[in-house]
């Protein structure tokens, strides 16, 4: 699968250069950021202050193909969906899957993200 990635993020850098609606400095700029997929790093060419900037761009272009692990695993799913109540009807299955995701969200406030989910 990495052979893939790279053989997409390359062929991605060399189209950069081909686009006549993209100035040479707006496809340089693209390059680079596509060089960045799956780098935590900072870019070698811009101040440290970019450093954050670019370690969260390259989280969004992560190289991920296929499914995470811990799809496979059935029990953490089910802790997962441990409190998640099917309602009787659409309609409040419905509100009760909104209301479940609010809660989860509020769960994950003041915790440390995990970059593999």
């Amino acid at each position: 699968m990495t052979a893939i990635v790279e053989s997409i993020r390359n062929t991605m850098i060399e189209n950069f250069g081909g686009y006549s609606w993209m100035d040479s400095q707006t496809a340089a700029k693209a390059r680079d950021k596509a060089r960045m997929i799956g780098k935590s790093s900072h870019h070698p060419n811009y101040p440290i202050t970019f450093t954050l900037y670019y370690s969260l761009w390259s989280l969004l272009l992560a190289t991920k193909i296929g499914y995470p692990d811990y799809i496979t695993n059935t029990t953490d799913i089910d802790l997962y969906y441990a409190k998640y109540e099917l309602g009787n009807h659409y309609f409040e299955s419905i509100m009760n899957y909104r209301l479940f995701l609010i809660k989860k969200a509020a769960e994950k406030l003041d915790k440390p993200s995990d970059p593999n989910k």
